[in-house]
């Protein structure tokens, strides 16, 4: 079972990869909405972090931090969330939570970040580099 966990302690000196692994399109909103209050940070790159954990069968745990990316003034700005990871299945575990709870109705509270894919599709026909010297 997956759990937001911002109580658990996790010694990151004993992760040989503990690395960026991916990005959270979010808006700061969403973040709260999926993932819930989140732990504050000082004195550090980021200023909020959320910790997710998943206990495996063989009671293995397995950590995923997401953080905001501390490139804008107001954390409520944030649009994009680093997914802090120690394995492959780090990543996997903030994607599968909120994964389900969309798939439970709970809907983001902003709009998509990302255009539509036949948007997408469209813009890449589109595109103006042709060289016409060829």
């Amino acid at each position: 079972m997956i759990k937001v966990d911002n109580d658990v302690y996790v010694d990151v000196r004993k992760f040989d990869q503990w690395k960026l692994g991916s990005y959270l399109p979010f808006a700061y909103a969403d973040a709260v909405h999926y993932l819930g209050k989140p732990n504050l940070v000082l004195g550090q790159e980021h200023r909020v972090s959320w910790r997710l954990t998943e206990t495996q069968k063989d009671g293995t745990i397995i950590y995923a931090e997401v953080q905001d990316d501390g490139l804008n003034d107001k954390v409520q700005d944030t649009i994009n969330f680093n997914i802090i990871c120690h394995c492959d299945r780090s990543f996997e575990i903030v994607s599968e939570f909120i994964g389900l709870q969309i798939k439970g109705g709970k809907m983001p509270l902003t709009r998509d970040l990302k255009p539509p894919i036949e948007e997408q599709e469209r813009h890449e026909l589109t595109s103006d580099n042709t060289d016409e010297n060829n």
